[in-house]
């Protein structure tokens, strides 16, 4: 796809769409799972809200695509020409910026979602666009208290970033609304940079978003866990100094998500999944409907409401067995003093009583 102009934004239209802007180095991971996502999305008339742009890394500085046939190759739209990127790199910002670009070309497109070729969504794309729809300012999670902040870092050239966010970060992997994804392209913020300032991908957009006062959520798109037990290298493994970089500079890599896992990536707000590993277990595509998760959750609750009732009905049952043999045994203790011997002893004496008289 060519565009017309850099700054030749077509005006927005009705909101419709949402953008899915994949930043990948060749393919997605999980290519087969996507292709049956989306084809549920166009099975349930959604065919017409959403389209894909795509930067592929490995095509930086070839002649033409270097991938055909895949998913992103048959239903999206090529970043072209694509820019270099790399791990810290300005070039992340500069490919994000093109995404965004490239994805305004589209009046209707409204909410435009950064993702890699490892993430995956938590949610089906009816439920995710109904949610959307909702979404009326961009998001971008504020990481909070870290070593930048410690260290006043900033990547900004003097005098242009000085609230008091300036060394805050966020992650990448975020959402914009049309009105931030023109603001950003039409503001080059790339030459307010520092020059050879590195790692700058978590700190642009959340900065000049607090530095300009554009209002945003504070709120994930990708569930992320930055290390967990199994990350950890093995006590005198060979491999221990790369394990323990892979550790703090890296996420951690899900070798197997469950529903259980997806729920709690739904109850953190977040609408996708970070790093998971190619080979790895992820729920059917059907599984992740929201009306299923109902369906299933009502007859868990009705089993648990047959449970209690059932068991409501035999304690009362228990109960009112026990009340009956506690009046059964009152009625017998009084039996034996009003006709046993006690009894009978005090009917004769009252009995005599009545002769004398």
């Amino acid at each position: 796809a060519k565009l017309y102009g850099w700054y030749d934004v077509p005006p927005a239209t009705e909101p419709t769409r949402v953008v899915f802007m994949f930043l990948v180095v060749n393919k997605l991971q999980h290519e087969a799972w996507w292709r049956e996502w989306f084809a549920k999305a166009d099975a349930k008339g959604h065919q017409d809200h959403y389209c894909i742009v795509y930067h592929r890394g490995s095509a930086y500085g070839k002649d033409s695509e270097t991938i055909s046939g895949d998913l992103l190759a048959d239903k999206g739209i090529a970043v072209w020409p694509p820019t270099k990127t790399g791990w810290g790199r300005n070039g992340l910002v500069r490919a994000t910026l093109l995404l965004l670009r490239f994805g305004l070309e589209e009046p209707g497109n409204q909410w435009f979602v950064l993702l890699s070729d490892t993430c995956m969504p938590v949610y089906s794309f009816h439920d995710l666009y109904e949610m959307l729809k909702r979404q009326q300012c961009s998001r971008f999670r504020d990481f909070g208290m870290m070593l930048d902040i410690a260290m006043q870092r900033n990547i900004w050239q003097s005098g242009v970033c000085t609230n008091d966010k300036f060394s805050h970060k966020a992650d990448q992997w975020a959402t914009w609304v049309r009105a931030d994804a023109e603001w950003f392209v039409r503001e080059n913020h790339m030459l307010r940079l520092k020059p050879l300032a590195t790692f700058v991908d978590e700190q642009y957009f959340i900065n000049m978003m607090d530095e300009n006062c554009r209002p945003y959520q504070n709120a994930a798109t990708t569930y992320t866990r930055w290390w967990m037990v199994s990350d950890l290298p093995p006590v005198g493994s060979a491999a221990k100094e790369d394990g323990l970089k892979k550790l703090v500079s890296s996420p951690h890599t899900f070798a197997k998500v469950s529903m259980n896992r997806i729920r709690k990536a739904r109850r953190n707000g977040c609408w996708f999944m970070r790093k998971v590993a190619a080979d790895a277990y992820y729920p059917k595509v059907e599984d992740l409907e929201l009306g299923l998760e109902e369906s299933k959750r009502a007859r868990c609750s009705n089993s648990l409401k047959v449970f209690f009732t059932v068991g409501r009905d035999q304690m009362a049952r228990l109960a009112s067995s026990s009340f009956e043999l506690v009046v059964r045994f009152v009625v017998m203790v009084l039996s034996l003093f009003t006709f046993g011997y006690f009894g009978e002893e005090r009917r004769m004496r009252r009995t005599a009583q009545h002769r004398d008289e």
